[in-house]
């Protein structure tokens, strides 16, 4: 079953659209699964992206990930978004990239100005579930289609893609997904990712 992606008039209002909760650890022996949510749409002239993790004293190397293998004519080229905690002041909490076959690709001057200017909101707060931090960001269409091409976000289409919830640091290694993912391997390749379709109601 595919995580429906909803087309969108106007600005998002994230209580009404659909929540992909991260709660598969593969690889997790003890029961460190912070429990992470993600609420992706789109709109006539952005993608919207919400991500927000629960953990009360997040560690420096605490992450969010979305990866979205979103573009028509590069089938092994995606969208890669990584928010951190803000742990030191002026640090960067959240970035944008394309990856290629599961690997970094660099993006040209012009396209990294631009994504600099890019609206970023905290998410963070405390609600029955517990103490979360997180963030929303609004990445324009024209952006996205200047960066990688003609994009898949329009009704009816299908595109791949998966949301994780990553820490490298000890005593809270953990590595979560909200579809099955490689984590043996490399978990950002296609094979790792699951059906996001673009729905218009």
């Amino acid at each position: 079953m595919s995580f429906k992606v909803s087309k969108i008039t106007g600005l998002p209002v994230y209580d009404s659209l659909p929540v992909a909760k991260v709660v598969t650890y593969p690889l997790e022996k003890r029961d460190y699964r912070p429990f992470a949510q993600n609420i992706l749409c789109v709109s006539d002239d952005a993608l919207h992206l919400r991500m927000w993790s629960f953990e009360v004293n997040p560690s420096p190397g605490s992450r969010l990930e979305c990866v979205l293998y979103m573009f028509d004519e590069k089938p092994d080229t995606a969208l890669a978004i990584v928010a951190v905690p803000k742990i030191e002041e002026g640090s960067d909490v959240l970035g944008c990239g394309l990856l290629k076959n599961g690997g970094e690709l660099p993006a040209a001057p012009e396209i990294t100005e631009k994504l600099q200017s890019i609206a970023i909101h905290p998410h963070n707060g405390e609600d029955l579930q517990g103490v979360y931090w997180g963030y929303a960001i609004d990445i324009p269409l024209k952006l996205l289609e200047e960066w990688g091409g003609k994009t898949l976000l329009s009704p009816g289409n299908k595109l791949y893609g998966n949301f994780y919830k990553i820490c490298l640091d000890e005593p809270n290694i953990h590595m979560g997904c909200f579809y099955g993912a490689d984590f043996s391997g490399n978990p950002y390749l296609p094979e790792s990712c699951g059906a996001f379709e673009v729905v218009g109601y």
